[in-house]
């Protein structure tokens, strides 16, 4: 979740809070009841993109800012502290941006998420400073709209800019060399998070992003920015490892090939969200990734049935599509951590075709089965995906609690499944760390051959064992409030 306020000279602060607002000091966890670690997504330590990049792009124009990250794991007197210092008079705006919670999420966590950053928003307010709720979660708004006088539910550089100051120009992200500054606090070799390009080519029906379905070419950064930015960033905070923050990373393939000529000599490491059917569809991208430098991927099956794919409108699927799946795992081996992303509750699948095909996954490649229940909203202001949109023609109804139901499955039973098998899965020797949750690991000292060697379970296990997290954030918090 993040918020935008100032420091003294600031024109714009911004505080947000990583890892979905899942960082909680111990206070919270007892004060909550929130039982262990194993309610809280990660015990790793990453920061999202957003609010960096509106403050680089506010930096360009100007406007002095101040990022203020990991607002969840601040108690009472440290949030108090933090606004007094930063939302000063000089302050022309406060904005809020939750994240959505994680799959999973126990009411008790979302409780207390919901109750600090209500608090901040409650001192912020006392400070007579205007206030902008934007980001994921502006769509179903968990503070309170008395704290709000403005709401934005899209990419925010140019409307926060509009906010600060009159200005004709506009953020380009085919232009943008996206940087982080000294007073972001970022610790030396951290592992960043940048953008490739914005949007997504496809629409799949079942996806809640607002930026889908955009022309191939549309919102693709020039790839000699994104050296630059690499460069910069590498130069100012030895940064080699990222995570591309794209909704769909290798859909841009000429961005690919050109990156590919440059990066394959250079000591980067990328994670990021690819699919696998575009792999097939431009096999050199099959080893481009790899000799790019991508190490980990999050990689977006959603199912292995051909007719819920062709429901959804992936381009995956036919007769020979487990032959070229298993091919890429085979091409990989061990250069590649995948995490397999799958959806339960799309007809005409079952219980026992997911269990299936969470089988066939173990069987036939070395990815991580990482299972999702579909996610649809009963409310009409809440519906953005097209199986939302039009439920009726699909056939999906809603109980009286905006449960679905669906031929034959029903919300409550399909999370009941995913909740065991990921309980199943976390067991397996395969169930290491992929993605930005990977270079979280990283940024809590790990190397990349330890955190390829162990898995999540064990990781998570170290961290808390040597309170390696709290120490990363309470060192943070020592940083910023110094400066």
């Amino acid at each position: 979740m993040l918020i935008f306020s100032v420091n003294i000279g600031m024109k714009v602060v911004i505080f947000t809070s990583s890892a979905q607002g899942t960082h909680l000091n111990s206070h919270d966890i007892e004060k909550f009841k929130i039982e262990g670690r194993s309610n809280v997504k990660n015990t790793t330590f990453y920061r999202y993109l957003g609010p960096y990049q509106i403050a680089s792009w506010l930096r360009q124009n100007d406007i002095a800012v101040q990022v203020v990250d990991f607002v969840t794991y601040w108690n009472y007197t440290q949030i108090k502290k933090i606004v007094d210092k930063f939302v000063t008079k000089e302050c022309k705006l406060v904005c809020f941006s939750p994240f959505v919670f994680p799959f999973g999420a126990s009411q008790n966590l979302i409780k207390c998420v919901r109750n600090k950053w209500n608090l901040l928003a409650k001192i912020c307010r006392q400070k007579k400073v205007p206030t902008l709720l934007g980001g994921p979660s502006a769509y179903d708004p968990f503070i309170d709209k008395k704290y709000l006088d403005h709401v934005w539910k899209t990419y925010g550089e140019d409307y926060v800019l509009s906010l600060i100051k009159d200005t004709t120009k506009r953020f380009d992200i085919k232009k943008d060399v996206m940087k982080f500054a000294d007073n972001d606090f970022i610790f030396p070799g951290e592992s960043l998070p940048l953008e490739w390009s914005r949007g997504c080519v496809f629409k799949c029906k079942y996806c809640r992003y607002h930026n889908i379905g955009k022309n191939k070419h549309d919102h693709l950064k020039d790839p000699k920015k994104i050296l630059a930015t690499l460069e910069y960033n590498a130069e100012m905070f030895g940064t080699t490892n990222w995570t591309v923050t794209d909704d769909t990373l290798n859909a841009a393939r000429e961005t690919i090939k050109d990156l590919h000529k440059t990066l394959k000599d250079k000591n980067y490491n990328f994670a990021g969200y690819i699919r696998a059917d575009l792999m097939h569809r431009w096999s050199e991208q099959i080893h481009s990734l790899p000799e790019i430098g991508f190490v980990s991927a999050f990689m977006g099956l959603e199912s292995l049935n051909p007719d819920v794919l062709q429901l959804v409108g992936k381009g995956w699927g036919g007769k020979n599509y487990k032959t070229k799946l298993k091919k890429t795992a085979d091409n990989w081996g061990d250069a590649m951590v995948i995490s397999a992303g799958m959806i339960a509750g799309i007809p005409p699948e079952k219980q026992q075709d997911w269990e299936d095909s969470n089988q066939w996954l173990i069987d036939n490649t070395k990815f991580n089965p990482f299972w999702s229940c579909l996610h649809l909203h009963k409310k009409s202001e809440l519906r953005v995906s097209e199986f939302e949109l039009n439920a009726e023609k699909y056939g999906i109804e809603f109980d009286d609690l905006g449960s679905w139901r669906w031929n034959g499955a029903t919300q409550e039973n399909t999370n009941k499944w995913v909740k065991n098998i990921t309980k199943i899965n976390s067991t397996l020797e395969r169930n290491k760390p992929a993605g930005h949750y990977a270079f979280g690991f990283f940024n809590t000292g790990f190397d990349w051959k330890t955190i390829k060697g162990n898995t999540k379970n064990t990781l998570n296990f170290l961290i808390q064992r040597d309170n390696t997290l709290e120490s990363k954030l309470n060192d943070y918090y020592d940083r910023l409030m110094a400066y």
